[in-house]
């Protein structure tokens, strides 16, 4: 149509996921920044 061509699309991952693999993976790094700071925190 306008005379120009695609020569890249770049995406990235996220682009990509649903609504509830997005809730998920916030909820997993929710849990492993917890973790880090039990771990981190001294005895």
């Amino acid at each position: 149509m306008t005379g120009l061509e695609v020569t890249e699309i770049k995406m990235t991952v996220k682009d990509m996921l649903t609504n509830e693999e997005i809730a998920k993976q916030e909820e997993d790094n929710k849990n492993k920044a917890t973790q880090n700071q039990t771990q981190n925190q001294p005895n």
